[in-house]
């Protein structure tokens, strides 16, 4: 049981994705200011999220991030102790843990990681049993919308090391949004696609349209993060 997040984008050879929670908020959430443009200028933002650093320094490149690493107890006490002025955590766990701290920025302006959100459960891709039962609690739409945001990784050839950030809509009809950026934010690309087809064919035609965009420094940090 793991939050799908943080969990490669290929299984090991024998696990299956048995079974996915009803997705909780995807959103981030800035602590440490009301909003990106109350930061002034100058100010140092902890995040140790490659993708969070480059949605930031693509927004405001006048800002400085720096790696800040630990629980949400400790990335909370670097604000408190002055360290960094702000950061970014996930809304799902803060809420999990019952922690109200922070501003949840909107997904129009700020999209998450792939599968933010989302907790999974995996088990032996032999085990008959265990999977019918862990079936019997899946959240389809969430499921659905955790295949797609997959996807646009699985194509992008990415893991969490990636700067990506998408965010897919259930319904009949699925919309799926992305950006890919540079590490230094300097580069952004964007590409939505919208359709009723198989969940993870739609997240893989979004990958090829932003591939069709990328700049040579995005291609090359795709290179990289593959290696």
């Amino acid at each position: 049981v793991h939050s799908m997040k943080d969990v490669e984008t290929r299984l090991a050879p024998g696990i299956a994705l048995a079974a996915v929670l009803t997705r909780a908020d995807p959103r981030d959430r800035l602590v440490g200011a009301d909003s990106l443009a109350a930061l002034p200028a100058g100010a140092v933002v902890g995040s140790s999220s490659p993708r969070r650093v480059a949605q930031l320094l693509h927004r405001r490149p006048d800002l400085a991030a720096v790696s800040l690493r630990g629980n949400v107890e400790t990335r909370l006490r670097a604000i408190a102790e002055g360290r960094v002025a702000a950061t970014f955590l996930a809304a799902a766990g803060l809420d999990r843990l019952g922690i109200d701290a922070g501003v949840a920025l909107p997904l129009g302006n700020w999209l998450p990681a792939a599968a933010q959100g989302i907790v999974g459960m995996t088990c032996r891709g032999d085990d008959g049993r265990v999977k019918a039962l862990l079936a019997a609690v899946s959240h389809g739409p969430s499921l659905a919308v955790l295949r797609a945001e997959r996807a646009v990784l699985e194509g992008l050839g990415g893991s969490c090391h990636t700067a990506v950030a998408v965010h897919a809509m259930p319904g009949q009809v699925m919309d799926i949004r992305a950006e890919l950026l540079s590490p230094d934010g300097r580069d952004c690309v964007t590409a939505e696609v919208s359709g009723s087809g198989d969940p993870r064919e739609l997240g893989l035609q979004l990958a090829d349209r932003l591939l069709a965009r990328a700049t040579s420094s995005i291609l090359a940090s795709l290179e990289k993060a593959s290696v």
